[in-house]
């Protein structure tokens, strides 16, 4: 649960920071291409992007996935509730 949790604040991030940038850029490609005269083709290096989303992903499982990992490796077992001893 702790990494699908971590995987789907990424993903969120990524659209809404994408969808961000993606506006701007479109907004500085028009400005550009008013002030030169000339059409400007927006070019997205889609690798590197995806580059950065995957290492983003690698990094928030594993700053959430090892200290769970850690706490629930390092707690004694507990009996079941309701089990008198």
């Amino acid at each position: 649960l702790v990494t699908a949790e971590s995987a789907l604040v990424v993903l969120i991030g990524a659209l809404l920071g994408g969808a961000v940038a993606f506006v701007g850029l479109l907004s500085i490609r028009a400005g550009l291409a008013e002030q030169t005269g000339v059409p400007v083709d927006l070019v997205v290096p889609w690798s590197v992007v995806g580059g950065v989303v995957g290492l983003c992903l690698l990094l928030a499982v594993l700053a959430s996935a090892l200290p769970t990992w850690r706490s629930l490796r390092d707690r004694p077992a507990r009996s079941p509730v309701g089990v008198a001893g």
